[in-house]
C-alpha cells in the first residue's frame, strides 16, 4: 500500500486489541459511514478511554501499583452520583497515559488532545459561526 492511499476503516478495526475498544471503534466506523460525524468523533474518544483502561488492566497484572491506583479511581466513577469523578478521570487521562505510563508520545498526546477537544464540541451543545457545530467528514475520518 502506498503512503498516499487511505486505509480502509474496516481494516483499522482489526488493529484493536481489546473487545471494548473494538466495539466502540466499529460503532465509530458505522457512524462515519452513515454520515453521523458527531457520533463518530464521540465514539472514537470513548474507544480511546476504554483502550486506556484495558491497558491499565494489563499493567495491573504485571504488578504496576500506579495502574492499580488508576483502576481504583476508574471503578469509583460508576453511578450518577460520581459524575465529577468520572469527568476528572477523563480529563486527566491523556496526561496520565503520556506522563505516568508512557503509553503515548508527546506527538500522540497532541493529536489525542485534539480528539478530546473535538469530542467536547460534538457531545455538548456548541456553535460555530452561529450554527450548531458539525465536524466535517475529513475530521471525523482523521480521528
Amino acid at each position: 500500500m502506498s503512503p498516499d492511499s487511505l486505509v480502509d476503516l474496516d481494516e483499522l478495526t482489526l488493529c484493536c486489541r481489546t473487545v471494548a475498544a473494538k466495539r466502540y471503534v466499529e460503532e465509530a466506523v458505522r457512524s462515519y459511514k452513515t454520515g453521523a460525524f458527531r457520533g463518530c468523533v464521540v465514539m472514537t474518544w470513548i474507544a480511546i478511554v476504554y483502550d486506556f483502561v484495558d491497558k491499565l488492566r494489563e499493567l495491573e497484572l504485571a504488578g504496576d501499583k500506579r495502574a492499580v491506583q488508576r483502576l481504583a479511581e476508574f471503578e469509583k466513577c460508576h453511578g450518577p452520583e460520581n459524575i465529577d469523578r468520572a469527568l476528572k478521570f477523563e480529563r486527566d487521562l491523556l496526561v496520565a497515559a503520556r506522563d505516568d505510563f508512557e503509553l503515548i508520545s508527546p506527538l500522540e498526546f497532541t493529536d489525542l488532545s485534539r480528539l478530546q477537544e473535538d469530542r467536547h464540541r460534538c457531545a455538548h451543545p456548541s456553535f460555530s459561526g452561529g450554527e450548531p457545530y458539525q465536524p466535517s467528514a475529513e475530521l471525523a475520518r482523521l480521528h
